[in-house]
């Protein structure tokens, strides 16, 4: 079984502190991020280091992600989904 990732490894207040992070910079600007995470986890008192390729890999995933459910509202709008199903509520 491989390793976990390091990512992974960090607690979720620091991973959500990141992804905000890296939304307020557009998903850009990933070697500064990645400078910033790691003086979180020094702060925290955790001897873990990512490194920029993790971070911006992670910064590619969280703008797929944005990218699809931005795909995915304008189709729903386009489809009329939920006036279709408010009919079936009623």
């Amino acid at each position: 079984m491989p390793a976990p990732k390091k990512l992974d490894l960090i607690p979720d207040a620091l991973r959500e502190r990141l992804k905000a992070a890296l939304m307020a910079r557009g998903f850009a600007d990933v070697i500064k991020v990645t400078e910033e995470l790691n003086f979180w986890l020094e702060a925290e008192g955790l001897e873990l280091r990512i490194g920029k390729t993790a971070v911006g890999e992670f910064s590619l995933l969280l703008k797929r992600q944005r990218d699809a459910f931005q795909v995915s509202k304008h189709v729903l709008a386009e489809m009329e989904i939920g006036e279709e199903s408010a009919i079936y509520q009623t």
